[in-house]
């Protein structure tokens, strides 16, 4: 991989009690940013902890 840096953002939606996984890099390569976008369902009976 020819990243300068690789991020991952996590973010919950509550609602729907799913992982949202936001990953990219800060450098643009080819005109092209890398970028990636996943949701994780969890089963309703394991709580997602929230922070406030």
């Amino acid at each position: 991989m020819v990243f300068k840096r690789l991020r991952v953002v996590r973010m919950v939606d509550a609602t729907r009690n799913t992982l949202v996984y936001l990953t990219y890099s800060d450098r643009v390569i080819e005109g092209s940013p890398q970028n990636s976008i996943t949701a994780v369902a969890v089963d309703r009976s394991i709580p997602i902890p929230l922070q406030p």
